[in-house]
């Protein structure tokens, strides 16, 4: 069955696990091992669980649906858990996974254009300039990762927008039309990657809080 494991807080042991049947039927929230909740129906995930842990405190518990996906929100009186797909660390990882996976199909083509001499990867933009392109999204990613750069995460998004406008408008104003699933990544990516920034304010004020600034 499904299962996913969270930390009560940031660094902590992970005590807490949800447990459940396909398509979210019968969640079960357990704590060291025992069971303090549930089973939850998909129906009381998509309003809200409430179970109160054995220190009074309350986790919360739903299914939202965003980016076309459905996933697990789970906070403490009122806070994301570390892991939880609300948890503004976890919403940087996926802004800057996002920037590593644009970086990584682009090298991946230039390398193969010009290492085999392919010629349907040269067809669909491999060569040179997607070498080039996938280095310059490596090097935005890592400084998005490793100092929260706000610049590189704009610097980014803009270059991977203006490249998706100009695809859609030569696919859309020339011959053929451009792949509907190819469309929806691109607006994924591009929705990951904004999600990037309210994440890193989140964090810096947290990290503000911490020193008791």
């Amino acid at each position: 069955m499904p299962k996913r494991t969270y930390a009560l807080a940031d660094g902590g042991p992970e005590r807490l696990e949800l447990v459940w049947k396909f398509n979210w039927k019968d969640l079960v929230v357990k704590l060291d091992g025992q069971q303090i909740g549930g089973p939850f129906s998909k129906a009381d995930l998509e309003r809200q669980v409430l179970v109160t842990l054995p220190d009074n405190s309350m986790l919360g518990v739903m299914l939202e649906r965003s980016l076309h996906q459905v996933d697990l929100h789970v906070n403490l009186n009122g806070k994301p858990l570390p892991g939880s797909a609300s948890h503004p660390q976890t919403q940087l990882q996926g802004a800057y996974a996002s920037i590593f996976f644009v970086a990584g199909v682009n090298i991946i083509l230039g390398a193969g254009a010009l290492a085999f001499g392919w010629q349907v990867l040269t067809e669909i933009g491999g060569g040179v300039g997607s070498l080039i392109y996938g280095g310059v999204f490596l090097a935005l990613g890592l400084f998005v990762m490793m100092q929260r750069s706000r610049v590189a995460l704009g610097i980014a998004l803009a270059l991977f927008a203006v490249d998706s406008a100009l695809i859609m408008f030569n696919a859309f104003t020339g011959p053929g039309n451009p792949g509907f699933h190819g469309v929806i990544m691109r607006v994924l990516i591009i929705a990951f990657m904004f999600r990037g920034f309210a994440a890193i304010g989140e964090l810096e004020r947290a990290d503000v809080q911490a020193r008791g600034v």
